[in-house]
């Protein structure tokens, strides 16, 4: 059971935060488990230009992007926190899939 509270300690630590994503122009949509891995977490986030310095338009440009986290058999407080960590030192659109956007 230790992908529900990674999942819940992630959702908490970014919606406390917005700041961590919000500075890659993201915003946070979602945390949940996959659906072929229940065990995987997977995190929703969407991104438009201007998030970051709070000009987005909303019917402007989007993309929405997942990043999947497997289970590694870490506590899920250390799982959890080292994921904020990564996302607030690196671009998650680096490392995310890209899963949908605006043409």
């Amino acid at each position: 059971m230790a992908g529900p509270d990674r999942r819940r300690l992630i959702g908490a630590g970014l919606r406390e935060s917005p700041g961590l994503l919000a500075r890659w122009d993201a915003r946070f949509l979602h945390a949940g488990a996959d659906t072929r891995d229940p065990d995987t977490t997977v995190l929703w986030f969407l991104c438009r230009p201007g998030f970051s310095e709070g000009t987005a338009d909303e019917d402007g440009p989007w993309l929405q992007f997942v990043w999947r986290l497997p289970d590694d058999g870490a506590p899920p407080a250390e799982r959890a926190a080292a994921a904020l960590r990564r996302l607030a030192e690196e671009d998650p659109r680096a490392y995310a899939d890209c899963i949908a956007g605006s043409r």
